[in-house]
């Protein structure tokens, strides 16, 4: 399974769940959470452009991921005037489920039981056979999360769910624990929510950001770094715009279209900026080596 990136550790997110308390401010949370999706290394495969018009039944979810939950929610990307969809799951090289859908999702029903340590793959095919495999995307399975580690997860859930804090905050606390499990299918799906909600917090669309690129969405990336930016205006919001902008740059920077690729060049510099008048010079040094091999 590919695991593109190292997050916080996830004693930290226990920790810091468990240490929660009423008197600590929102902006607080908002920052610590911020901190729970790691800073990606460049890309090395090729990402979809997402200004091509994609008309496969791409997976959206899970892929790229461990799993918390043994009935996972399936999703892929719509394709047009497809009469219905043939999902299949397999382990390895062997089909363990299949079923017709008509809609873009569906819920896995538990049966045969997902195991951990055994990589999962999902497969989409219209009835036209378009098919998910044509993503020229590698390293797309999933995995469920070991026993302890769920134990260890469920844990920390009920103690975060007993905090007097905000609907908010407790999402952004959730959001830290699971991307502190590899958890990124979970994670996206509870940053999604606060997006369907009308959350204006420009970290949340950043972490969303950060979690499609490190997942292969890169048309969902695109899209929640735009929005972080764009809400990213008061002074105290520089480091995530810096981020947004820095994790944007290095998505144009991957494509072929030069176009693209200059105006990634444009916005690490952009973050390379705001990084120098912050006094981050870890994060300068990291951009600084980045943008010299462009």
């Amino acid at each position: 399974m590919a695991i593109i990136c190292i997050a916080k550790p996830a004693q930290a997110s226990a920790a810091i769940i468990n240490n929660s308390s009423t008197n600590i401010k929102v902006e607080r949370k908002l920052l610590l959470a911020q901190s729970a999706v790691c800073r990606c290394p460049p890309r090395t495969d090729k990402p979809r452009d997402p200004l091509a018009k994609t008309d496969i039944p791409y997976i959206i979810s899970p892929r790229r991921t461990l799993l918390l939950d043994n009935k996972p929610k399936i999703r892929w990307n719509q394709v047009t005037n497809a009469a219905g969809y043939t999902v299949s799951i397999l382990a390895g090289e062997k089909e363990i489920w299949t079923e017709q859908v008509s809609g873009t999702e569906v819920i896995y029903p538990g049966k045969p039981a997902l195991e951990p340590g055994i990589d999962y793959l999902v497969i989409v095919k219209t009835k036209g056979q378009r098919s998910s495999q044509e993503e020229k995307v590698t390293g797309l399975s999933f995995r469920l999360l070991s026993a302890k580690d769920a134990e260890d997860v469920r844990t920390s859930l009920a103690l975060l769910k007993k905090q007097q804090l905000t609907d908010t905050v407790k999402s952004l606390l959730q959001t830290h624990l699971y991307v502190g499990y590899y958890l990124r299918s979970e994670a996206i799906e509870t940053l999604e929510k606060l997006v369907a909600g009308g959350a204006k917090e420009a970290v949340i669309y950043r972490l969303l950001g950060d979690l499609y690129q490190q997942v292969g969405l890169t048309e969902q990336a695109e899209g929640q770094y735009l929005e972080a930016i764009k809400w990213a205006t008061a002074p105290q919001d520089l480091q995530v715009q810096a981020a947004a902008k820095a994790g944007l740059g290095e998505l144009y920077a991957s494509f072929s279209n030069k176009e693209k690729q200059a105006e990634g060049l444009s916005l690490l510099r952009q973050a390379l900026d705001i990084y120098k008048k912050s006094g981050d010079m870890q994060r300068v040094k990291e951009l600084e080596k980045r943008i010299s091999g462009l």
